[in-house]
């Protein structure tokens, strides 16, 4: 998860400093740095204490529940569900499909929904040449129901197929235990055998 955190922060940077600075669409730039310098110390912490500590569910949704808020902020001041990187609101709850429960993947999957209709609800400008551009109303709706059937359609195959591999290794586990019961009780059941044969001669 912090791997992946840096490669997002690292991509954020790289777009906002692309966007404004190489094709001179003109951006809100301290807000959007801000909210990129505040997930890099939030990184930063998680990586002092990667080598030591496992995150529980509970710490994994907060922290993918807050890049999802993060990324519907950077969209906000960037034009909303205009923004073709609105696509990427997905991706925290297809993490969370094939890690966590059942239950926090719908919970998150519920967040993107809520931000993706306030972002439709209250579009802005998308920033472009000389000025700004702005898609349809018709047009955004559609980008949010494309959206929201995408992140359903998404993580419900990603912990379909998540929850069938945890099955096969429980299965997997549980074939070899009994493999090693049987083996031990072959053994001693060889053991027990020597024994009697060496008390009858």
């Amino acid at each position: 998860l912090t791997l992946i955190r840096w490669i997002a922060i690292i991509g954020q940077a790289f777009t906002i400093a692309l966007v404004h600075f190489s094709l001179e669409f003109r951006l809100p730039l301290w807000p959007l740095l801000g909210a990129v310098a505040l997930s890099t110390l939030i990184n930063l912490v998680l990586s002092g204490f990667a080598a030591t500590t496992r995150l529980t569910e509970r710490s994994a949704a907060l922290l993918l529940g807050y890049d999802i808020l993060q990324l519907a902020f950077l969209l906000g001041l960037t034009g909303g569900l205009q923004n073709p990187f609105s696509i990427l609101l997905i991706v925290p709850v297809t993490l969370s499909a094939t890690t966590l429960s059942l239950r926090t993947t719908i919970v998150l999957c519920l967040l993107v929904v809520a931000t993706a209709s306030l972002l439709a609800l209250y579009p802005s400008e998308l920033p472009w040449y000389q000025g700004s551009f702005q898609l349809p109303e018709l047009y955004v709706g559609a980008l949010w129901l494309a959206l929201v059937l995408g992140t359903a359609l998404v993580a419900g195959y990603a912990w379909r197929i998540a929850d069938e591999a945890r099955r096969l290794s429980d299965a997997l586990a549980a074939t070899q235990m009994a493999l090693a019961r049987e083996q031990q009780l072959s053994a001693l059941g060889g053991l027990a055998a020597a024994a009697a044969h060496e008390l009858g001669s």
